[in-house]
């Protein structure tokens, strides 16, 4: 049995007649034929008699019109239902983030998701911007954060920020960085952070000559702890132009005056999804709050009390 088939014996029953039921329908009058007669065999009982005036539908087929009444009532009802969480994102977010949560504006975002989609299931994921990179592709994550600047086959983004970073180092070194070449840098202990990272990337690209790298580097994959050790004088590292003025302001770096590597900051997603109710949300949401922080000119100054 189906829905079509009730609703054939619904408007058929109503109608009286093949014919006109043919034309309500815009269905062949041998379809509904045969849809009637298909129906009568499911339930093993006839729905009509035939009259000299048409048709008339017979009293087991009155008992089961009502019935028929309420399936498709039903049927629409759960159409409507699914259509309305459908738009209220009744659906799982997997959404990569790297860096500082402060920083991508996470606490905002997902604010703002959870108020005006209550159904969205959200799904946070932590990590480097590679790893991030391969989870869109292999579908892991719907969406993420990422850092970098060269395009990336299959994965479309949004730009949020142009990042400047800059080369800092002990207070008690500024002696020796204030003239110091890129090779000069190249001798000192550094702090770098590990392969796949933005920062490893950025890093190759401040020392784009392999044999210009420094031999020296203490591994971290946290900036709150990349910064403690350089508060603590125990090397050089990468650090956003705005969280380097702050602690050059409060006088526990040093900057090198040379200029450091750039990057791009963006939201990604799969190329082909931007269409996909939860992502095209999320996009815009982003959006938004990225724009409102740029109208109200905040800056991130992270600092070691921050986790």
């Amino acid at each position: 049995m189906e829905l079509y088939q009730l609703r054939t014996f619904i408007v058929v029953a109503e109608e009286g007649q093949i014919t006109k039921a043919s034309r309500r329908l815009n269905v062949s009058q041998p379809a509904i034929s045969a849809q009637i007669k298909a129906l009568e065999q499911d339930i093993g009982l006839p729905l009509f008699a035939r009259t000299s005036a048409g048709i008339v539908v017979t009293p087991a087929g009155e008992q089961l019109l009502n019935d028929a009444r309420r399936v498709l009532t039903a049927f629409k009802e759960f159409t409507l239902r699914g259509r309305k969480l459908r738009e209220e994102l009744c659906q799982e977010l997997r959404l990569g983030t790297i860096m500082h949560a402060h920083f991508i504006r996470l606490g905002p975002l997902i604010l703002r998701l959870t108020e005006l989609y209550p159904l969205l299931r959200i799904k946070l994921h932590h990590g480097f911007s590679e790893g991030v990179v391969d989870s869109l592709k292999t579908g892991e994550l719907d969406a993420a954060f990422l850092l970098g600047s060269d395009p990336i086959e299959g994965i479309s983004y949004i730009e949020l920020a142009q990042l400047q970073y800059s080369v800092v180092a002990p207070i008690k070194w500024k002696s020796d960085i204030a003239k110091a070449t890129l090779r000069d840098l190249s001798t000192l202990p550094w702090l770098g952070a590990p392969a796949g990272t933005s920062l490893a990337m950025l890093f190759t690209r401040l020392f784009p000559d392999p044999q210009l790298r420094p031999a020296k580097m203490i591994e971290v994959d946290q900036e709150v702890a990349m910064i403690s050790l350089v508060l603590e004088g125990v090397g050089l590292c990468l650090m956003r132009r705005e969280v380097a003025e702050n602690y050059r302001r409060a006088k526990k770096v040093v900057i090198w005056p040379g200029q450091g590597p750039r990057a791009i900051l963006a939201f990604a997603y799969e190329t082909g999804r931007q269409k996909d109710a939860a992502i095209a949300a999320t996009i815009k949401i982003v959006s938004q709050v990225w724009q409102e922080a740029r109208s109200k000119k905040i800056v991130d100054v992270l600092t070691i009390g921050e986790s």
